[in-house]
């Protein structure tokens, strides 16, 4: 879904803010949510950024994004939260973060902006979840296959650190290039299965620029 044109935000037309909201209230409402700790006071501020947005759209300034714009005005919501609740929210934030509001002209400054650090914390956690499923799908196919012994291998390097040369003997291979193969095996595998996850390319970006793998 593409974003509405500013003229049709500025004209106030009912379709172009509900297009607006599908795209970024998601996004909106997990930033303000990873801020708060709080369900309703992150639906609470979404909301009230949406309204600013409604009445500061006629002032928009052209140098930033409708993105920028958006998470500006939330994180400013999200601070003067933060104000009013001080003793009972975030009591690790401390004064200079409550009393230093990232308004539209630190965003232009700052590149990392605040929806790029949502977007940096969202990604990771995503691929999070896709590690550690493909590590279950990986150890129960080699369970079934009954293949105990490079499981212990993959074990040993992965989790413990050990070198090849000091696995092979202990576990009664031929040499280190077995264990270099079972290692190049799994990690392909892991490979195949991330891909299956990352349909359009983005979540490990890394696996598919290298012509060995693709």
């Amino acid at each position: 879904m593409s974003e509405p044109r500013l003229e049709q935000l500025q004209a106030l037309e009912e379709d172009a803010w509900a297009r607006l909201q599908q795209l970024y209230w998601k996004r909106l409402f997990h930033y303000a949510r990873n801020w708060l700790g709080d369900h309703q006071a992150a639906e609470d501020v979404v909301q009230e950024t949406f309204l600013g947005a409604v009445r500061g759209i006629g002032g928009f300034d052209p140098r930033f994004t409708l993105e920028q714009f958006l998470f500006g005005i939330a994180h400013n919501r999200i601070v003067d939260h933060l104000r009013r609740h001080r003793p009972t929210t975030r009591p690790h934030a401390t004064d200079d973060e409550l009393g230093s509001p990232l308004g539209m002209d630190v965003l232009a400054r700052d590149e990392r902006t605040a929806s790029q650090v949502y977007r940096r914390r969202e990604t990771a956690g995503r691929q999070r979840a896709v590690l550690v499923e493909i590590l279950r799908v990986l150890v129960g196919e080699i369970w079934e296959s009954g293949e105990l012994v490079k499981l212990k291998v993959l074990e040993s390097i992965f989790v413990l650190g050990r070198r090849n040369k000091d696995i092979w003997e202990a576990f009664g291979l031929q040499d280190e290039k077995a264990v270099a193969g079972i290692k190049f095996r799994a990690i392909q595998r892991l490979k195949d299965l991330a891909r299956q996850h990352d349909a359009d390319r983005t979540l490990f970006p890394g696996l598919w620029k290298s012509k060995w793998d693709a």
